[in-house]
This record gives C-alpha cells, sequence and structure tokens, in this order.
C-alpha cells in the first residue's frame, strides 16, 4: 500500500473522514427514552423506592464495572436510600456476573439491579422468579438470540432496543438509567458531573471513540479535572492534565489490578474515599495489586508465546496449565498486540474444566467467532473486542479446529491500518499539532495518528530506566528532533541511518514545551 505524503492539510483531510459528525456534542445526545425497558425499569425502581423495598445491585470486577457500581451508589446516596446494597462478584469465588454462585448474597432482596453484566444470566433469572424477586439487567454484551426472563432489560444491543448507538459501555448505560430515574423521581442529580466517572469506563472498556463516546470522554476529561472527589484530587496529584492515554495506560490498569488480582470491591472503595488520607492508602493498596499483576502477566505471556504450535493460524489458541485468571484477558491483548491476530488464552480450572479470555486484533467480530462454535462451550459472553468462555478440557481439540474454521469465514477482518503516511521533518510544525489536537480524544475507533519518517540520521542516543527506554536525537537535513523509545529491543548508534514510525507529542516540562517524537519501531534503513 503506497503512503501518502503527509502536510496538515492531507493530515486533516484523512483524520476528518473517520467520523460522521465530528461535531457531535452532549446536547446532542439521544434521550434515555430510546431504550427497550428504560421507562419500565424506572417505574419499579421508583416503585421499591416508595415501598421501602430491598435493593440489591450486582456489578463486574473490571473497571467498566466497577464505574458503574459507583455511578449506582452516588446516586442512592444522593437521594438518600438505605435500603440499598451492592455487590461485586469476586472473580475466584463467584465467577463473572450475575452467577448461581452468588445467590447466596442474594437473599432479602425485592429487586435486583445489574450493572454491566446479566445478560446471560438465565439460571438466576429463574431463581429470581421462583423466589419472586424482580430482575433488572442493564447490560451491553452482546445477547444470545434468546434473553434471561427477567422483569426488564436495558441493552442497546437487543433487536428491538431504539437507542442509536450500539456500541456504548456498561457504564453509560448506568448514567442514562440515572437520567431517567432523575426524571421520574424528581430529584436533583448533576449528570454532568458524573461524566468523569463514565468516561474512565468508555476508554477502559475500548468502546470506539467517535459519536457519544467522543462527546462524552470530552466531556467526561473536563470533569474530571475539577471532580471534587478524593481519589479523582489523589489521581490529579499523580497527572496534572487527564488524557484518554492517561486512562488507558496508567488508571484504568490500576482500578483493573483489584479484580484481577484480589476483590474489585477495593477499587470501588478506593473510588468512594472520604478522605485524602484514606484515598492514599487504598491507591497504595491498588498500586500494590498492579505491580503484582504486572509480574504475573508478563510471566504468563512469555508461557502463552511458547504455547502456540502454529504461529501461522488465523486465530491462536494459547493453553497452559494453573495461570492466574486474573490475567488472562491481558496477556490475551499483549500476544495479539504482538502476533498481529485474534487470540484466546486459556488455563486449567481443574481436570475437567479450562477458563479463559480472548481478544480481537483489527476489525474481526470475535464474538461472532465464538457463537459459530457455542456449542463447544460450557459458557462465553461478550463484545466484538473482547470474550471470556469456559469448556470443558475433553473439547479443547474440537473446539480449536472449529474455530480456526469459523474464523476464515469472519469476512469483516481488517488489519489495523496505524500509519497514515510518510512525514518529513520539515512538515512537523504548529499547525500539524493542532491538526491532531483537533481529532482527540484518541483510543479505540479513532487511533493516534502514526506516521512514518525515512532516512533519519541518530546524531545523538542515551539509555534510560536502566537500559530499558532509550532517547535519540534524530537529524533530517538540517532540522532536528528528540525522539524517545520505550521499551526498546535494540539500541542503534549514533552515525546510523533509519527509518522510523512514531507518533508526534508536545512535551511540557518545567513549563517549557517542544515537540517530541514517541518511537514505535526503528530500524536501519533500506537501501
Amino acid at each position: 500500500m503506497m503512503l501518502p505524503l503527509i502536510d496538515f492539510e492531507i493530515l486533516d483531510e484523512i483524520l476528518s473522514k473517520r467520523f460522521e459528525n465530528i461535531d457531535f456534542k452532549l446536547q446532542d445526545l439521544p434521550s434515555y427514552e430510546h431504550f427497550k425497558d428504560m421507562q419500565k425499569s424506572s417505574l419499579r425502581i421508583k416503585q421499591a423506592i416508595l415501598e421501602k423495598q430491598n435493593i440489591f445491585l450486582v456489578g463486574d470486577y473490571d473497571v467498566d464495572g466497577v464505574i458503574s457500581t459507583t455511578l449506582m451508589i452516588l446516586f442512592f446516596e444522593t437521594i438518600k436510600y438505605d435500603k440499598f446494597k451492592w455487590i461485586i462478584p469476586n472473580r475466584f469465588t463467584h465467577g463473572y456476573g450475575l452467577s448461581m454462585a452468588l445467590v447466596d448474597k442474594l437473599h432479602g432482596a425485592d429487586l435486583i439491579i445489574t450493572v454491566d453484566n446479566g445478560i446471560g444470566a438465565f439460571e438466576v433469572a429463574k431463581w429470581c422468579n421462583d423466589n419472586s424477586i424482580d430482575l433488572i439487567i442493564t447490560d451491553h454484551h452482546t445477547p444470545a438470540k434468546n434473553l434471561p426472563d427477567a422483569y426488564a432489560i436495558i441493552n442497546p444491543k437487543q433487536n428491538d432496543c431504539n437507542f442509536p448507538f450500539a456500541e456504548i459501555c456498561g457504564a453509560q448505560v448506568a448514567w442514562y438509567l440515572i437520567a431517567s430515574l432523575k426524571n421520574i423521581l424528581g430529584v436533583s442529580v448533576d449528570l454532568k458531573s458524573l461524566l468523569g466517572l463514565v468516561s474512565l469506563a468508555i476508554v477502559a472498556d475500548i468502546m470506539p471513540l467517535v459519536g457519544i463516546n467522543r462527546a462524552m470522554v470530552i466531556a467526561g476529561l473536563r470533569e474530571l479535572l475539577k471532580d471534587q472527589s478524593k481519589a479523582i484530587e489523589l489521581l490529579r496529584e499523580h497527572r496534572l492534565n487527564f488524557t484518554s492515554e492517561d486512562i488507558a495506560f496508567w488508571i484504568a490498569p490500576l482500578l483493573n489490578s483489584a479484580g484481577r488480582i484480589a476483590d474489585a470491591t477495593k477499587a470501588v472503595e478506593f473510588l468512594r474515599s472520604q478522605t485524602l488520607q484514606e484515598a492514599r492508602e487504598k491507591f497504595e493498596n491498588l498500586v500494590s495489586y498492579n505491580t503484582l499483576r504486572k509480574t504475573i502477566e508478563q510471566e504468563t505471556t512469555k508461557e502463552a508465546l511458547k504455547s502456540i504450535a502454529n504461529p501461522d493460524d488465523s486465530i491462536l489458541v494459547c493453553v497452559g496449565k494453573d495461570w492466574h485468571e486474573g490475567v488472562l484477558g491481558i496477556v490475551a491483548a499483549r500476544v495479539a498486540e504482538q502476533l498481529k491476530k485474534p487470540v484466546i488464552v486459556l488455563t486449567t480450572l481443574n481436570d475437567k474444566l479450562l477458563k479463559g479470555s480472548g481478544r480481537s486484533y483489527g476489525d474481526c467480530d470475535l464474538h461472532k467467532s465464538l457463537v459459530e462454535v457455542s456449542s463447544c462451550l460450557k459458557t462465553f459472553g461478550g463484545h466484538r473486542a473482547a470474550i471470556g468462555l469456559s469448556l470443558e478440557r475433553e473439547k479443547l481439540v474440537f473446539f480449536t479446529k472449529k474455530l480456526k474454521y469459523s474464523f476464515v469465514k469472519c469476512d469483516d477482518y481488517k488489519p489495523i491500518q496505524k500509519i497514515v503516511g510518510l512525514l518529513p521533518f520539515e512538515s512537523i510544525n504548529s499547525s500539524l499539532i493542532e491538526v491532531i489536537k483537533r481529532y482527540e480524544p484518541y483510543g479505540e475507533g479513532n487511533l493516534t495518528p502514526t506516521f512514518k519518517i525515512k532516512n533519519i540520521q541518530i546524531v545523538h542516543a542515551r539509555e534510560l530506566g536502566g537500559g530499558e527506554h532509550i532517547r535519540y536525537l534524530l537529524k533530517q537535513g538540517d532540522i532536528q528532533y528528540e525522539a524517545i523509545h520505550f521499551r526498546a529491543k535494540e539500541k542503534f548508534k549514533v552515525n546510523q541511518e533509519v527509518d522510523l514510525t512514531c507518533q508526534i507529542k508536545e512535551n511540557n516540562f518545567r513549563g517549557i514545551t517542544k515537540l517530541q517524537l514517541l518511537i514505535e519501531n526503528i530500524y536501519i534503513t533500506n537501501s
């Protein structure tokens, strides 16, 4: 594929094509009334509040579930309703979502509400009906052909739901439920202030940053800068400005680590800290979990890569013994990114059962591929980019063969095209930076522009972080720029001529702003 030569005008033209409506704003958000069962759910919750019934909330252990749970807690605290109880399943004790392993904690409930889970809770829905408990499911994961027999289901991916945006996260569904409850109860709730938390979930759950998601994240990032909660105040001490990259690479892993290593309730408790001292203590716990998670993840990723029998397969299945359940999803993401293919990572629960996670790559709908092989599976769920599953060990070989066949039929697969074009040093200027900023925030569905730059001379190279990172001074013609290569696998020497792919960033240090190249790949110029 021939890459275009980039200047700021051509870049603007390329990036603008990613959006149907770049000017989509908060005032353009569709109403909660478009959701199927929103009115029915809100009226039932209002009835429960007026009759002082016991309302139980069941969340999920990832960032989206933690944020969704926190939003609902804040709502019920705001209206001072004290017959409300929240539960997040423990990954290792209860498994995912609203499962039968959790029912011992649900006795005494008159109404159960799920956030970011429940669309596959067939058994518990029946248990609720048998015990005269109403169940309201709010979720965003892809439903099966049949739905649980719940009192109401709010999910934009339902076939008969008229909400115009299907690709939203669980926290957005919860936010819309709060908006509906605010109206139907006539209570005062600052919906805009909640968008700070919602933005964390949108980015962390890898929602496409276009349309409604982009508008809510832009507004949410502004709210985070003025959020008065002690947890967000503490996070601001570490990051003066929140960006989508800060969320994706720092905040999300931190909040996720509690559910991966210990219990996600600790992440909720951090977000609800009442004092800065309490926030600091809980923050340090999360940092410890995250440090341990990184160590386990790195070792498991190495083992997963070694376990691949045929790297040329179109979809990869890694199987290991006693791998830590909490890191399987992120290991799948690491392997997928490294090998540029969708990956499923499985570990042994016991002699008979395997459990794991999958991550897609490119535009392939991984959930769609799993539907094709669902007869092999004990459980599975998720969405196009990420899935969870379990299966009997004896079905592994058949599952793997059938999955590869079903994946080949996935005709919407396209590799990720990250590089937008060839960029000469002479085209790197303030106008180019203005264009890059215009299309922020970047993330899923709106990747940060990556450029290829050819025939660069290395003027200087210095190791950082004990040799893990390298800072370069690079020259093309008479123009020089500083560049940094994080987690560099190879160090290039002064006077070598190289090509590279990189992103262009503004580096603010001690009040001085200058442009810097963030190197993705660097290699000797092919003469």
